[in-house]
């Protein structure tokens, strides 16, 4: 029986793998956030982001994917507002967008 339980939980090391990722993926969104507040346009192309963050661009599509899935899970719970990131194509380039509207606390009623 222990040695069943002992498979279907994580070990430590992989709860501690799973927070990093998760660490390195709000640092990398919040720089994102910080680069894309300094733009006159709240926009920079995908490419010169990933420049920005030394990282490639998949990771820079992932990062937004998972931050856009957090937001929409927790909105409910999250007592401030938070800024929504989207992805955009302009001729030919894919930019990587600042909403102007930060995204709403729903009202939540128990």
């Amino acid at each position: 029986m222990n040695e069943q339980v002992m498979r279907e939980c994580p070990s430590a090391a992989e709860h501690r793998r799973r927070n990093s990722r998760s660490a390195a993926i709000s640092s990398r969104v919040l720089e994102m956030l910080s680069h894309l507040n300094q733009t006159h346009r709240k926009a920079l192309p995908k490419a010169i982001l990933a420049q920005l963050l030394d990282v490639d661009e998949r990771t820079i599509r992932r990062d937004i994917k998972r931050y856009c899935d957090l937001i929409d899970e927790s909105i409910p719970f999250l007592p401030i507002d938070l800024p929504r990131i989207s992805m955009e194509r302009h001729g030919g380039e894919i930019f990587v967008c600042l909403q102007t509207k930060p995204v709403r606390k729903v009202p939540f009623d128990l």
